[in-house]
Parts: structure tokens; C-alpha cells; sequence
């Protein structure tokens, strides 16, 4: 198991689908999105509570920032596109190893990128451990890079660098314009006097292929080319022109990389910043995008949801140009089991209250208009919907798997809490022995100090005494749905949909301490098309 939900957890809470709702503009952002820091996993020296209210501060500015600033907000959204990544300069850098032309363009680029983000988002990114002399320090060694009177994001070897550099360049240029007029002049006369033509690599194709004995002409077993003397000079001061060049180059590089070694963690911590800076941002949009909101911690066990809606049925449903119903629910550290109808939403509610825990303790926004919690370890689901590791568990029963997960996850540091989402356990064996199973499996665990959300429809679970026993409201009036299923026009999920109040409320218990399970079953298979009688003709 990773260090707070593992592959199967994260694949039924939807945790992938909903970071990658996250949109980076930078690189190093995206990179950074990958692996998404947790927070008071483990409350202690080193991951301290003050370091989630460090973060949220933050994203809170960010948010507010967002508003008031929509327009600088673009310029800075700009420049994190363009910024490129150090991760290769700061690797050769640290190797005493020389750039080349593409390094210093890329340290080049994300310091002219890095001066914008100064100029666009000072009051925030100077809270976070930068400060003006960073950003002073950032256009000195732009300018130091790549001396100019008006800064570009381009990059080469300047003049101002090396004045041998430029001496050698400009003869470079004039011995080539000189070439190249010689040249033209030599071709010219040799087809005006034989024919023929030359092509754009300088081979002279004669006419007839006929071979001309002319000493301005040179053949070997391939071609024909230009022989004059003083061409033949030309190109050759132009090589060691070129070779002098390079050498030039290279002592500057190693100048520059010298220079800029001093710097390179320097560099390395503006562009976390930034990367920061980017995740946050993207955060602010994705909060905005589902209308959620940032969590509060609470001092007591248990969670507290308003307002809540998960977000891959919220996104299908918005799809289809339906509506949400939100649920509010408040859990305390006891056991909570949640009874309900089948398709009465509590999957998809041990899904958010699993999401909800995910998201705030990574810093996420989370899926509803506030929640507040207390901190758990990990968090484990354990249920039909879990099917990443089925291939290391062929050959096992649904039944067979749950087990095999519970005792892979079982025990735990004494003072570890985690947060178990039980789906059904037991279900897949004799409905007595599957309600032992499933109500020893809650006991247990709540007595370690575990939180336990299970969701069953085994009316002795439901009924726990030491429980907080919730049921899905349901189908309050089964008779509105028949009208509903008798038109042909609508959809029959989108009638049930109608029908039901996915609302989680406080179960009463009646029947002899038998908490009510609901029994609509028999209604909903009808409403999916089984030829059912509307009443059950076997006995109780």
C-alpha cells in the first residue's frame, strides 16, 4: 500500500480522474501534479498540522489574487507555458560539465520567464520564500548570460561576451560573402562558355555529360566541382575561421557554466516555487470548476459534509443536462453504517465521503460546499468496485478477494487511524454468516480505533447498537415512480433517478431492535425491465 491510499482505493474513489482534472501550464507544474504531497498522514515532528494551514493559506491567496488580478493572472499564465524545465542544465551543471547552446538557451529563457512571474505575482510569491533580491538576482543573470539593451526569451552567444568571439564571427561573414561572390562569378562564366548547369551543392553537370578539360574544373569518380586557387584559399581560412569560432564558443560556455554553476540550486528552488505557484493555481480553477471548496480541520473524530457531490456521476449527469442531487452528512467517530435501496446512492456516497478525506488531506479542493475532518493514515476501500487487483487474486470468489484484501491491510502501527470503506462485506457468502463476518470485521476495527463507513443491507449490521446507523432516504412514495415507468418516453434510470432522495438521514430501528433495511428491490429490478409480480407471493 502506498503511503496513504493505495491503486485500488484511488481507482474506486476516483482520485485519478479527478487530479486529472487538474490543467498545469507549466511542466514542471504537470510534473509536480504527479505525485501530489499528503498531509498529517502521520501527526508529528515531521509533517506538523501547521504545514496543511501553511498550504491552505496559500491557496487561499491564490484564490483571492485570482479575482482581483484577472489580467495580470493571464500575463503569469503566459509565462508558465513558455517555462521551460532546469532538471537537464542543473544535472550537467552539477556533473562540472559545459553547457551547450540549447542548456544556456533553456536557463536563459525560464530567467526571462522568471522576471515576468516576479513583476506579475509579487505579494505571492515573495510570501513564499522568495523576495526581492531573487527577482533582482534573476535579471542579473539574464543579463550576465545574454548582455541587451531590450530582453527577449531568445538566446545566443552575444558580442558584448567576447570581443575575439566577435572578430573572428565578422570575418567569418565577410570571407563567406566574399566566397560565395567568387563563386557565382566562376559558375557564370563556365556556363556561359560550356553550358551545362551547377546544382545546389556547387557539382557542375556539364551538357551531354561530356567531360571539359578546364583547370577551374576538378573531377573525381562522383562529380564535378570548382577548382580555383583562390576559392580553394577562401574556403580554407573560412574553416579555420569556423574552427576558431568554436573554440571561442566553447571557453564562453564553460564561462557561463562556471558562472552559472554557483547558482544552479539557487535555480532549482525558483522553479519549485513556480511549480508551486502553477499547481496552485491550477487547484483555484478546478475548485471554481466543481464549486467546491477548501477543508477545515476539525479537533473531533468524524467528518462533516454539506452540500456534497461526487464528481464522475455529477460530470455524467451534467452531460446528459441533468442535475445532482447533494447530500450533507455528519459522522462521528463511531462505526457508521449506511443502510438503503439498491441504486440508492451508497456507493457512490461511501465514494465521496472517501474522495472528500483524499482531497483535503492533499490539499485539493474538495467536491462540496464545506467539509471539515480529522486526519486519518490511510484509507482503505474494501468491495465490489474494486477491481485493480483481481489478476493477482484469479481464481478467488468476490467473496475470497474481500478477505484477501482485509487480511493484506489488517494490522496497522498502534497509533495509526485509518479510514476503511466497507462496501457490502460479506455479501458474497450465507446471508447469516456474511452478517457475522461483516459485523465482527466493523467491531473490531472501530475498537483498534479504525474509522469505519460500511455500507450493507444485512438489517443486524444496520442495526448495531455502538453504531451511527444512516439509511438512504429512498423511495419515499413508491407509487410516484409507477406513472413514471408507464411513460415509454422517459428513461427508465432517469425515472428512478426522479424518484429517489439519495439524502443519507438517521435510521430508526422498529421491528423487535431490527433496524428497517428498505425493500424496494423487487420494485427497481421491475423498473429495469425482470418480469416481476408488483408484490412478493413468497413467504418471510
Amino acid at each position: 500500500m502506498s503511503a496513504f491510499s493505495d491503486k485500488s482505493t484511488n481507482h474506486v474513489l476516483g482520485v485519478e480522474t479527478f487530479v486529472a482534472r487538474l490543467r498545469l501550464d507549466s511542466r514542471a507544474g504537470a510534473r509536480l501534479a504527479k505525485r501530489l504531497h499528503t498531509y498529517d498522514a502521520a501527526l508529528g515532528a515531521a509533517n506538523a498540522p501547521g504545514e496543511l494551514d501553511s498550504e491552505l493559506r496559500r491557496l487561499r491567496s491564490v484564490d483571492r489574487w485570482s479575482d482581483a488580478s484577472a489580467e495580470t493572472l493571464d500575463l503569469a499564465r503566459k509565462a508558465l507555458v513558455e517555462l521551460p524545465e532546469l532538471e537537464r542544465p542543473a544535472r550537467q551543471l552539477r556533473a562540472e560539465q559545459v553547457l551547450g547552446e540549447a542548456e544556456l538557451f533553456s536557463v536563459k529563457q525560464f530567467l526571462y520567464y522568471a522576471t515576468q512571474l516576479f513583476s506579475a505575482a509579487p505579494e505571492l510569491l515573495f510570501d513564499w520564500g522568495l523576495g526581492p533580491a531573487d527577482a533582482s538576482r534573476s535579471e542579473k543573470l539574464m543579463g550576465a548570460i545574454h548582455p541587451q539593451k531590450n530582453p527577449t526569451p531568445r538566446f545566443h552567444l552575444a558580442a558584448e561576451l567576447s570581443a575575439e568571439l566577435e572578430t573572428a564571427r565578422v570575418s567569418l561573414r565577410q570571407n563567406k560573402k566574399l566566397a560565395r561572390r567568387l563563386r557565382r562569378e566562376l559558375e557564370s562564366a563556365i556556363v556561359a562558355e560550356y553550358g551545362g548547369s551547377f546544382d545546389i551543392q556547387g557539382n557542375f553537370r556539364a551538357p551531354d555529360d561530356l567531360q571539359i578539360d578546364d583547370p577551374r574544373l576538378r573531377y573525381t569518380p562522383k562529380a564535378c566541382h570548382l577548382a580555383d586557387p583562390q576559392l580553394n584559399a577562401l574556403d580554407a581560412q573560412n574553416d579555420r575561421l569556423q574552427e576558431e569560432i568554436e573554440a571561442h564558443e566553447y571557453d564562453l560556455r564553460a564561462k557561463l557554466s562556471k558562472q552559472l554553476r554557483a547558482s544552479v540550486d539557487w535555480l532549482i528552488g525558483v522553479e519549485r516555487v513556480f511549480a508551486d505557484f502553477d499547481l496552485r493555481l491550477a487547484k483555484v480553477r478546478l475548485r471554481r470548476e466543481i464549486n467546491g471548496c477548501w477543508a477545515a480541520r476539525r479537533a473531533s473524530p468524524g467528518l462533516r459534509i454539506e452540500q456534497g457531490r461526487e464528481p464522475e456521476v455529477h460530470a455524467a449527469l451534467q452531460a446528459q443536462g441533468q442535475s445532482m442531487q447533494a447530500v450533507d452528512l455528519d459522522l462521528d467517530a463511531r462505526p457508521a453504517v449506511v443502510s438503503g435501496p439498491n441504486m440508492g446512492g451508497k456507493s457512490v456516497l461511501l465514494r465521496l465521503i472517501g474522495l472528500c478525506q483524499w482531497c483535503a488531506q492533499h490539499a485539493m479542493p474538495v467536491p462540496a460546499a464545506h467539509f471539515d475532518y480529522s486526519p486519518v493514515s490511510a484509507i482503505i476501500y474494501v468491495g465490489a468496485e474494486e477491481t485493480v487487483h483481481r489478476q493477482s487474486t484469479q481464481g478467488l470468489s468476490s467473496f475470497g478477494r474481500e478477505v484477501k484484501r482485509l487480511v493484506k491491510y489488517w494490522d496497522a502501527p498502534a497509533d495509526a487511524t485509518r479510514l476503511w470503506l466497507l462496501d457490502e462485506v460479506g455479501r458474497g457468502t450465507h446471508p447469516d454468516e456474511g452478517a457475522d463476518i461483516a459485523l465482527e470485521v466493523i467491531e473490531s476495527l472501530s475498537a483498534r480505533g479504525d474509522r469505519v463507513v460500511a455500507a450493507t443491507h444485512f438489517p443486524r449490521v444496520a442495526a448495531m447498537k455502538s453504531a451511527q446507523r444512516l439509511r438512504i432516504a429512498g423511495l419515499r412514495d413508491p407509487a410516484k415512480l409507477e406513472p413514471l415507468l408507464a411513460d415509454d418516453t422517459l428513461d427508465v434510470q432517469y425515472a428512478l433517478r426522479a424518484a429517489m432522495d439519495y439524502r443519507p438521514i438517521c435510521a430508526d430501528t422498529s421491528f423487535g431492535g431490527q433496524a428497517e433495511v428498505p425493500r424496494d428491490a423487487r420494485l427497481v429490478a421491475r423498473a429495469l425491465g425482470l418480469n416481476l409480480h408488483k408484490n412478493s407471493t413468497s413467504s418471510d
